[in-house]
């Protein structure tokens, strides 16, 4: 019979993966939400188009929205930046769990079934934000993002230019 430690362990790895996969359902919602949004401005914007005389009302409303969307776009890059950091904090908790419980194969711990270079790996920081890998999920989530804020700056200063034109 495991003693109350073990299962404590065994316990604390169970809620740390949920947790994670919990903080990976809110990405994928956060993305969905803000595409959305994307979409719904653009419709916004086409509903009032559609009302007579309002031309010069949707000049002035796109760069506002488009900053807006951009806004979302960053606020998402924050939030995939912000969950990878935590990932990183909790697998390597996770593991140091694993090493306790004897799983962890090293010199020490010949019968450990997992390898001792499982330890998760630090990449580039920046204000406590970690950028994901490389063609990770985390990574393509914000690459769709940096699409979405290109394209809004794009539209952003065309629609800024047409204005000075005016």
């Amino acid at each position: 019979m495991a003693n109350s430690n073990e299962e404590n362990l065994r316990f604390f790895i169970g809620s740390e993966w949920k947790d994670i996969h919990h903080s990976r359902i809110q990405e994928w919602s956060a993305l969905g939400i803000i595409a959305a949004a994307h979409i719904g401005l653009i419709q916004i914007l086409k509903i009032i188009g559609d009302i007579p005389d309002t031309r010069l009302l949707i000049l002035y409303l796109i760069p506002f929205f488009t900053l807006l969307a951009l806004l979302f776009c960053l606020l998402g890059i924050i939030m995939v930046c912000r969950h990878r950091t935590l990932m990183t904090i909790k697998l390597n908790w996770i593991y140091e769990a694993e090493y306790k419980l004897g799983l962890i194969k090293t010199k020490e711990q010949p019968d450990g079934i997992i390898p001792e270079i499982a330890r998760m790996k630090n990449h580039s920081k920046w204000n406590n934000l970690t950028w994901p890998r490389k063609f990770s999920t985390s990574w393509i989530m914000a690459m769709i993002y940096l699409v979405f804020g290109i394209l809004d700056f794009i539209t952003f200063a065309y629609s800024i230019a047409i204005l000075l034109m005016k």
